[in-house]
């Protein structure tokens, strides 16, 4: 629930735009050297756990830009407050700019601490490049916003905010071309990703308006090839259950990811139709869940094909691109295609960002690269019908699960409601890129972020960046921006009772731990003196203990008491409710984020004997993906190794006869016969359920 379904690499580069709630700092700290917004920047080699730390004196209510911009190590930024509280933290990128952005509440002396990360050494250099007044106007607001990618040596950032066919705001920051310093401009065009969904969405339902055919047709009516799924399994899959994400078909990128491939490997022609061939049977009754997922939009565009005889790229030109006018706007069907003036994709490495080509999901669940002008045409289109308009309606009415239920999703859209207004969109995130396209069609508003760098909150600027303009149409402010409710004083003895392993589902789940922390403050401010960008730095009691959360395959993250029993992150609007017991004791908790209020309860310790242990060593194989696990008991713990797995993967017990990993495999639960004799095990690893492997030895 902390991120996507969908695993994206990991979000050091989204922490570059959120910070840390603040928490009390130790008095003792190093020389202190003055910085001025405008000035050089300064040179300084980190070594081992020493701390630099650059003052900074301003009035009150200025927003503070600047960068440490690491060369030969990976840099931590802290800011801390004039009393010494802590308010804000960045760890983004290993090298290149680690940027920083935080608004001075109060007047006074801030302080930048500059660490390297893991007592490595290497060289930075600390520069302040704003530090003005509060903006007051939306464009200010949203300038200040985006001011941690308003440099030339980062990648692409490309916006536009539109309403009633007017544009509001546009702008273009960063480079298209890292290596070749060539810089990003509004007709930059970027890889959107998932957000290709909603054109495959519409190429259906488009034929099905037209009669050629019907989003109730099977699946097999246009892809024989497919194994019939019977009725006994709830068949068959439709076409309308590949758009909605309910066809109960394995996700193709958590599965390939179990045979080897890497995320931005090519996929190859036929993937996901080889794999879905495979498919004893749907994960559930197709239609009764919603699992988020790029086989079936893969399927979809062979539908579409073998519907009109068309290839989806030339489909797309004829009655979508050309007649809304977006000239520039492409599919993409080959993995390294030159598209012209396109970014180049990046994602965060051990030396900088790294060019990356994209995953190559091919047409259908992926693929397009296109402007943010275009996008906007495209969103406008949805308002006035012109292009499809029957087809958009469907679009965007709210899928219905064969037990009743209504999704938050259409047809290749999200459909839902952001604090009192009706809002439509779609996200999109590959290994060079991030996207989100939003209309609130009561407000005719359409919002576009695109980012050529993989993990960029792109949705969560979004909805900033139309509260920077429009902040008085909706009920309430979004939780991305500067409104996070303010922590609480709390004792930390009570976190006792809360501490452990929560399971949100059977393959994920929420660890909550405390760490004790040293504090020579007296008293925190009971208000917060430093307000951070985009997510609020909140007020804390005396920082004697600090509290973390740590999804599956996640990294940590620190969270803040807002009660006794309720605690919230910066990082992301998503908090924590416990439900105590008597005695304190927490079984089960709500996790609240995106709207949906998820209940989980505490997983119970187990530890199994080596002898119990040994029981499961063996060989297991999946006809269904073709490859074989060996298990095995290394000095006391159960083992994973395959050749089509980078490195052996410990398995760690969570009850009788289940095993979690934190990588790629997720949660293993082995079957026995009459015996008790472990026969196989069932992988649920993110988007998989229940994939089987059955013991051959």
């Amino acid at each position: 629930m902390l991120r996507s379904a969908l695993p994206r690499p990991a979000a050091r580069f989204a922490v570059l735009l959120t910070l840390a709630a603040p928490v009390a700092v130790h008095a003792q700290v190093p020389a202190e050297t003055p910085v001025r917004a405008g000035r050089a920047p300064i040179a300084r080699t980190l070594t081992g756990d020493a701390r630099h730390v650059f003052t900074l004196d301003v009035p009150a209510r200025t927003f503070v830009s600047g960068a440490v911009v690491q060369e030969t190590v990976d840099a931590v930024v802290e800011v801390m407050a004039p009393d010494g509280v802590r308010v804000a933290s960045f760890d983004g990128p290993a090298r290149g700019p680690e940027t920083f952005t935080f608004t001075a509440a109060t007047a006074g002396r801030y302080r930048i601490a500059v660490h390297a990360f893991e007592g490595a050494s290497g060289r930075v250099t600390v520069a302040v490049d704003r530090a003005e007044p509060v903006a007051t106007t939306p464009a200010g607001r949203a300038d200040q916003l985006f001011a941690a990618v308003a440099r030339p040596d980062v990648p692409a950032t490309v916006v536009r905010l539109s309403q009633g066919g007017r544009v509001v705001y546009e702008r273009a920051w960063g480079a298209a071309d890292l290596a070749l310093d060539v810089p990003a401009t509004t007709e930059t065009r970027v890889n959107i990703a998932s957000v290709s969904k909603q054109f495959t969405a519409f190429a259906l339902a488009s034929l099905a308006a037209d009669g050629r055919l019907s989003l109730g047709d099977s699946l097999r009516r246009w892809v024989p090839e497919m194994p019939v799924v019977t009725p006994a399994q709830g068949g068959p899959v439709t076409l309308r259950h590949l758009l909605t994400h309910t066809s109960g078909l394995r996700e193709i990128l958590n599965a390939r990811l179990l045979t080897g491939w890497n995320l931005g490997d090519r996929l190859g022609d036929g993937a996901a139709l080889a794999l879905a061939r495979r498919q004893p049977s749907p994960q559930n009754p197709p239609g009764a869940a919603f699992n988020y997922n790029n086989t079936g939009y893969m399927l979809a565009a062979v539908a579409a094909e073998r519907a009109t005889g068309t290839p989806v790229p030339d489909w797309m030109q004829a009655h979508v691109f050309a007649p809304l006018g977006m000239a520039r706007t492409s599919v993409v069907t080959e993995s390294g295609q030159v598209v012209a003036n396109a970014a180049q994709g990046y994602t965060p490495g051990k030396t900088g960002f790294v060019g990356v080509s994209g995953v190559d999901h091919g047409a259908g669940a992926t693929g397009i690269v296109t402007t943010a002008g275009d996008l906007d045409r495209w969103l406008a289109n949805m308002g006035t019908g012109r292009v499809g308009g029957d087809a958009l309606r469907a679009m965007q009415t709210r899928a219905l699960t064969t037990g009743g239920d209504t999704l938050a999703y259409g047809l290749g859209l999200f459909v839902g409601r952001d604090r009192g207004q009706r809002l439509v969109g779609h996200g999109g995130a590959e290994g060079g890129s991030s996207a989100y396209i939003g209309r609130y069609p009561d407000l005719d508003v359409n919002v576009v972020v695109l980012a050529s760098v993989a993990g960029y909150p792109a949705e969560a600027q979004a909805h900033a960046l139309v509260d920077a303009f429009f902040a008085d149409r909706f009920d309430a402010p979004p939780a991305t921006a500067a409104t996070t409710p303010g922590a609480v004083a709390f004792d930390p003895a009570r976190f006792d009772g809360l501490a452990g392993v929560f399971a949100l589902a059977p393959t994920f789940t929420l660890t909550f731990t405390r760490e004790a922390e040293a504090s020579t403050s007296a008293e925190a401010n009971a208000s917060a003196d430093i307000t951070a960008t985009p997510a609020t730095a909140a007020s804390t009691a005396p920082a004697s203990a600090r509290y973390f959360v740590q999804a599956t395959g996640q990294p940590r993250f620190e969270i803040f008491p807002s009660s006794d029993s309720t605690f919230f992150l910066t990082v992301v609007p998503a908090s924590a409710t416990f439900h105590r017991s008597a005695d304190g004791r927490a079984e089960r908790l709500t996790w609240h984020q995106g709207g949906q209020n998820v209940p989980a309860r505490r997983v119970a310790a187990y530890t199994p004997s080596e002898s119990v242990l040994a029981a499961y060593a063996g060989r297991y194989a999946s006809a269904e993906l073709g490859v074989v696990y060996s298990l095995a008991v290394e000095d006391g713990t159960l083992t994973v190794r395959s050749p089509v797995l980078p490195t052996a993967t410990a398995l760690t017990p969570s009850a009788d006869g289940v095993f979690t990993s934190s990588g790629i495999l997720g949660e293993l639960r082995f079957d026995r016969d009459a015996s008790g004799a472990p026969t196989g095990f069932r992988v649920f690893a993110g988007r998989i359920l229940g994939l089987a492997f059955d013991r051959i030895d």
